[in-house]
């Protein structure tokens, strides 16, 4: 069977720091992830959204500075 995917998602004029971000999709996981974005520069995050109820929570990082410390 084969399922659909959600359009991919944007987010502009997202300010330099920490920022966590949250992926919900109706039928979905819930999605959690604690991003980095450098100044003048992008990020980006690819996620196959999961099938199922409640959340999938995780310490997933993406963009982090060489000195962030957990």
């Amino acid at each position: 069977m084969l399922v659909p995917k959600p359009p991919p998602r944007t987010l502009s004029n997202v300010p330099p720091g920490r920022h966590e971000i949250t992926l919900k999709l109706e039928g979905y996981r819930t999605q959690h992830f604690k991003v980095y974005v450098p100044v003048d520069d992008t990020i980006k995050i690819h996620y196959d959204m999961v099938r199922g109820t409640g959340e999938a929570t995780s310490e997933q990082f993406a963009g982090i500075p060489a000195d962030y410390a957990r």
